[in-house]
């Protein structure tokens, strides 16, 4: 789940990238923006008004990671104006090491972390939510700075160079980090964190292009490639099978999807063996991942 977080930011900085005129902007970061801070705040009233078990170490008492989106969408958005197309990887870790040294150097990483609030203050409250979303902003320019590469890049040699570079970069500043002794934390969305998203998010994109290339060589040579059926089944329903995955029964298990809610409803899991563990994240990754979409697609082949 922590690289998950990570890595749905930095997705989504990479989908981000605007190159429409700043009124069409704006109505767009507002058609994009209000319902995650609908979904945001309605299942902040679902989860209170359930009391389901919640762990307000994550992001608070009231903040949600639909918020957080809301929000990282907003500044994403505007800071586009703003900064230079090529910029954004600078400014990326510019604000990561900022971040860092604010955590480091000074009370608000101890202030964050301390299971002490003071009840009459919203920003206390929520203090966790609020601290990362520095960390969360970091990681969507850099998402924005491999768009540029994924959408500039010509030819594609140095489409792969330039990825390539991005992800040595990453990967040996997330090491140095974690030679000075510097702990990963995706509360905080500390320094490490946001390298660590980055350069995973950035290894596998080259992973796909790679693949790509691959099957491009082939269509050459006369062969028609063909994605594994999986593949296609969540491409064609990706919406879909996040609503069942992520979402689930909104009223009923509001705090996280249904698979995640009927687990943690039927089982003690955090007294649970590693084997049990390890059995039922199996069960559950091929319940998500292969029959979900798979039973989507067979029911629209049977529909048509």
């Amino acid at each position: 789940m922590d690289l998950g977080v990570g890595s749905f930011v930095f997705s989504q900085g990479v989908v981000s990238l605007r190159r429409s005129s700043i009124k069409h902007r704006l109505c767009s970061t507002l058609r994009r923006v209000t319902p995650l801070l609908l979904f945001g705040f309605l299942r902040m009233a679902m989860v209170k008004r359930s009391e389901y078990p919640e762990h307000v170490s994550e992001y608070g008492v009231h903040w949600n990671f639909f918020m957080t989106m809301g929000v990282l969408l907003l500044i994403t958005d505007v800071f586009q104006i703003l900064i230079a197309r090529r910029g954004f990887a600078a400014v990326g870790l510019l604000i990561a090491a900022i971040h860092e040294v604010s955590l480091s150097h000074t009370e608000l990483g101890t202030w964050a972390i301390a299971s002490e609030r003071d009840t009459s203050s919203l920003v206390s409250l929520n203090k966790e939510g609020l601290t990362s979303l520095t960390g969360y902003v970091a990681i969507t320019f850099l998402g924005l700075d491999v768009a540029h590469v994924i959408f500039d890049a010509e030819p594609k040699r140095s489409f792969f160079h330039r990825l390539v570079r991005r992800a040595i970069l990453y990967w040996a500043c997330f090491f140095l980090t974690q030679g000075l002794g510097l702990l990963t934390s995706r509360r905080l969305a500390n320094l490490p964190y946001v390298l660590w998203s980055a350069a995973f998010n950035v290894s596998f994109l080259f992973g796909f292009a790679a693949l790509e290339q691959t099957l491009e060589y082939t269509r050459q040579a006369g062969a028609e490639p063909c994605a594994p059926m999986l593949f296609e089944a969540i491409n064609r329903h990706a919406l879909l099978v996040f609503l069942l995955v992520r979402l689930g029964v909104l009223f009923i298990l509001p705090q996280s999807n249904l698979a995640t809610g009927a687990i943690n409803i039927s089982m003690q899991t955090m007294y649970s063996s590693t084997t049990l563990s390890m059995l039922v994240l199996g069960v559950y990754m091929s319940l998500m991942c292969g029959i979900v979409p798979l039973g989507i697609e067979r029911l629209r082949c049977i529909s048509t």
